[in-house]
Order: C-alpha cells, then sequence, then structure tokens
C-alpha cells in the first residue's frame, strides 16, 4: 500500500512497538497505583495499632480488624502470614492479660494456674517460653502456699486470744502445712517455726506446773517436801 508520499511501506513493526510501549506504561501506572494502595493501607492498619495502643479501640475490635485483613490478604501469601502470626500474637497477649486482670481481682489461684498449666501444656517446639510459663507457676504456687501459711496462723493466733484454741493447734496446723507445700524456703520456715512452738509450749508447761504447784503449796494442798520433788 503506497503512503502519502506515493510510497509503499510496511508499519507492523512501528505499530507494536507503540503497543509495546503502550502496555508497559498501563503496567507500569498499576504497580504504582498497586504501591500507592499498599502505602495507604499501612497507614490505616497503623492508625488501628496506634488506636489500640491508646485504649481506644477495644481486644474484640481489634482481633476482629486482624481477622478482616487475613480474608484481604490472601493475594499475598507472605502478607497474609504477617497477620496470621499477628492474630496468635494479640490472641495471646490479650488472654493473657485478661486470666492475669481476673486473678488479681478474685485471688482465684486455682483458676490462673490452670490457665498458665494449659498454656504451658501448647507450648509444642518452645522449650524456652514452656520453661518460663512453668517457673511463673511454681512461683505462684509458692506465693499461694506462703498466703495460705500465713492466713492460717493468724486465724489461729486471734482464736488463741480469744480463748478458743491453743498453741497445740497451731503446732499441728504447721505440721499438717509442712507436708503439703514443696517450696524448700517455705519448709524451712514452717520447721523453724515448728521448733519454736515446741520449745514455746514446753516451757509454758513447766511454768504452769511450777506455777500450779505454788499454789497447792500455797493452799497446804502438798508439803514443802512433795513441792521440791
Amino acid at each position: 500500500m503506497p503512503d502519502r508520499f506515493g510510497q509503499g511501506g510496511d508499519y507492523s513493526q512501528t505499530f507494536a512497538y507503540l503497543y509495546d510501549q503502550n502496555l508497559n506504561k498501563l503496567e507500569a501506572d498499576a504497580k504504582d497505583a498497586d504501591q500507592q494502595r499498599e502505602e495507604d493501607q499501612a497507614a490505616k492498619d497503623q492508625q488501628v495499632f496506634d488506636r489500640y495502643n491508646a485504649g481506644k479501640i477495644s481486644d474484640d475490635d481489634l482481633l476482629a480488624y486482624i481477622r478482616r485483613r487475613i480474608a484481604e490478604t490472601g493475594y499475598d501469601k507472605t502478607q497474609q502470614a504477617n497477620w496470621k502470626q499477628a492474630l496468635l500474637q494479640y490472641s495471646e497477649t490479650i488472654n493473657d492479660a485478661k486470666a492475669l486482670r481476673e486473678f488479681e481481682r478474685t485471688k482465684d489461684y486455682a483458676g490462673y494456674l490452670s490457665y498458665l498449666r494449659a498454656k504451658a501444656a501448647g507450648m509444642k517446639g518452645n522449650a524456652a517460653k514452656k520453661a518460663e510459663i512453668e517457673q511463673q507457676i511454681q512461683s505462684l504456687v509458692t506465693q499461694r502456699d506462703q498466703n495460705s501459711v500465713a492466713r492460717g496462723a493468724d486465724r489461729i493466733l486471734l482464736n488463741i486470744q480469744r480463748g478458743k484454741a491453743t498453741y497445740d493447734d497451731l503446732l499441728d496446723f504447721y505440721r499438717d502445712r509442712l507436708g503439703n507445700v514443696s517450696d524448700p524456703s517455705l519448709k524451712q520456715q514452717i520447721r523453724g517455726q515448728i521448733t519454736d512452738l515446741t520449745a514455746k509450749i514446753r516451757s509454758d508447761n513447766l511454768q504452769n506446773k511450777v506455777s500450779g504447784l505454788g499454789r497447792q503449796l500455797a493452799t497446804r494442798a502438798i508439803t514443802p517436801q512433795q513441792y521440791g520433788r
């Protein structure tokens, strides 16, 4: 086909070049648009976490947002995996905080220890984290036992003051608790209390016996010879 100069020509390569140029531009524009969307979304994500850290978003709302982002990032497996990891981490942190708040409110050692033991049992392949939780459990058990011993002893001492209990009752209490605690330091403390109480009871018994003999001597119920035996 002649051109406008009366000459023939093949424009297929020119059209192909222009097509490729246009396609490259469209792809670049699409890439830029995608990049802008990702940056805008990242800013929105950060805003959500900032509001959560400021206490303006509830735990449930944050977890719902993370679950939504997991569904929305199916096109990018790496990004979706990051959101799934975030869900695990924030779920654990939130559950831990809730369990601790409930424990601080109720002082329910049994319930909190049950939560921690279940958490430790689920720590597969994370020996360091499991050991940390087990140490926390042992610390709580010791704290529970210390509080239990202190409260029990205080209650018996109060009853001793009221004439409703004796130091023998307190000694029996300590002997019973000695077999129910596991912390070596607490066991040693209880043994010390048992030793001191045993000495006190013996001293009190001896003093009471001497006082009784003195009263008997004063009333001539016994002779001086009997008193001196």
